[in-house]
């Protein structure tokens, strides 16, 4: 059997969409395409731009968020704006080993996750104020086992009188991240 079947016509298919039977059909339309098109407003589609203006414009972006960092004003279209490349570049500048400490971080939210499986399977059931204490329980161990192997692991990094300067970020993180799971409800 060859690659290529030829069936109905001019069509072709690949052997392993041999028993599909159907046409694939479709439109990509940009969200709020219609409701602009109505309201007179031109489309606005990246798709087809020259990779060096789409550059050009999330470079200008993150001058203008920059200026407004540095000349505040209440600006809520920027809040519905948000983009990471600014604050990338920024701690890309700060942070030699930046990287290498994103790694560790990111690994280090294993046991984090692992509460939040178990807190997710705890909330199949229906709640009551000793399984909510078993959620509290498994996110708070999740949290102190991540705080501590981050520390083990960037611990060494800092000179002995700053690792409660280094410690301090990692902390606020883990404990969002996990204010985040055991706030999570069915509700």
């Amino acid at each position: 059997m060859t690659s290529t079947n030829m069936a109905s016509g001019d069509e072709t298919k690949l052997d392993m969409f041999e028993d599909f039977g159907g046409s694939v059909e479709g439109d990509m339309t940009v969200p709020n395409q219609q409701r602009n098109q109505q309201l007179g407003k031109p489309e606005f589609n990246t798709l087809d731009e020259p990779i060096r203006d789409t550059v050009l414009r999330d470079l200008k972006a993150v001058g203008v968020k920059f200026y407004h960092v540095l000349y505040p004003k209440e600006k809520k279209s920027l809040l519905k704006e948000w983009d990471l490349w600014g604050p990338l570049l920024l701690c890309t500048f700060m942070a030699i080993s930046f990287f290498q400490s994103v790694c560790v971080l990111g690994y280090c939210l294993l046991p984090t996750t692992i509460a939040l499986i178990v807190c997710r399977i705890i909330l199949l059931v229906e709640q009551t104020t000793f399984l909510f204490i078993v959620r509290f329980v498994a996110t708070m161990i999740g949290f102190g086992w991540a705080t501590f192997a981050s520390m083990v692991f960037l611990g060494d990094s800092q000179p002995a009188g700053r690792k409660a300067l280094a410690v301090y970020p990692m902390f606020l993180f883990y404990f969002v991240i996990s204010w985040l799971v055991i706030s999570h409800s069915t509700t």
